[in-house]
């Protein structure tokens, strides 16, 4: 639609019947410009054959013109549509037949993303029952509390008599509380070996050397499987150098030496400029706990604020990692 047909449109509403000569009057268009926007409405259907009236046009409207026009293409589409949605659900059909193989198979692939809780559970069960030898696992206070005796205990011991070597690290947290060291007990006694950590990061488990489970960010109960050898042995690098760095949980009361080093991340933090709230979130502490620790920092240096205990830690040294001696 350029400037002529839309003008030539707008005259023609106002006949009952498409008068040339008088339009040309109207707008004083060269004959050649007046015939080609009266073909360009008609290729549009805005100008139609006038009912019982041979060679006469009529203007119609808009709405009545798009769907006479589209009609076919419109059609076309709904047709190409169909196809689409009758292929989407034959092969949505073979979905379950794809995971079910997979499973099958030991999931061959390098790493394989299962969203479902259900789904990933019961894998992380199939790999527990089928481990033979080792399990290297990290476990961050926050993600175990509630389950420890009534789940992850009796699993845990089911593969310790069964000569499994068991190494879990959790976080300096977990010394304080009651569950966590009356598992830690349970387990020591089958030889398990626990050690902690202030901070740790997302929960890892690694069975046999072959295969490791992981979090999926964003999608709450879901699990990454690692089966690639290169990326598991990384994983387990990376568990050793923690494990390296981690302080023996004999499953006794909480020692001075264990406080102060969860005293000192919390300088850490503090330095770094950290909210109460992330500091505990870290350390897996409740926010109570972290500010009753700033407030006996803040009173040893003398600082006046949470932000200048940070800053005289800071100077002091106070924030410098040490390693833990037992």
């Amino acid at each position: 639609m350029d400037s002529d047909s839309t003008a030539v449109y707008e005259c023609a509403l106002r006949q009952d019947e498409l008068d040339v000569e008088q339009i040309r009057a109207v707008l004083r268009l060269p004959p050649e410009r007046l015939a080609a926007a009266v073909e360009s409405l008609k290729a549009l259907r805005l100008l139609r054959p006038k009912p019982g009236g041979p060679g006469a046009l009529v203007a119609v409207s808009p709405d009545a013109a798009a769907g006479e026009l589209l009609a076919p293409a419109e059609l076309a589409q709904r047709r190409r549509q169909k196809v689409i949605d009758e292929v989407r659900g034959d092969l949505a059909a073979l979905t379950s037949l794809y995971r079910s193989a997979q499973r099958e198979r030991g999931r061959d692939g390098a790493v394989s993303v299962v969203p479902e809780f259900g789904e990933a559970l019961s894998l992380l069960r199939n790999a527990t029952a089928r481990c033979r030898s080792e399990v290297m696992s990290v476990q961050p206070a926050r993600n175990r509390t509630g389950t420890l005796l009534s789940d992850v205990l009796p699993r845990d011991v089911a593969m310790l008599e069964r000569g499994v070597a068991m190494r879990s690290l959790l976080q300096h947290a977990a010394r304080y509380d009651p569950e966590h060291q009356t598992y830690a007990e349970q387990v020591a006694a089958h030889k398990a070996e626990i050690r902690t950590l202030g901070e740790l990061p997302e929960r890892m488990i690694i069975f046999d050397r072959e295969i490791a489970f992981l979090p999926t960010p964003g999608i709450r109960g879901g699990a990454a499987v690692v089966h690639e050898p290169t990326a598991v042995q990384y994983l387990c690098g990376v568990f050793e150098h923690l494990w390296d760095s981690a302080v023996p949980f004999l499953g006794g009361p909480v020692s001075a030496s264990i406080s102060d080093l969860v005293k000192q991340r919390i300088v850490r933090l503090l330095a770094e400029g950290a909210k109460d709230e992330v500091i505990a979130r870290r350390l897996a502490l409740s926010v109570r706990t972290v500010r009753k620790h700033i407030s006996e920092i803040s009173q040893i240096l003398g600082a006046e604020s949470r932000f200048q205990a940070g800053v005289l830690a800071a100077g002091a040294g106070l924030t410098e990692p040490r390693l833990a001696t037992e």
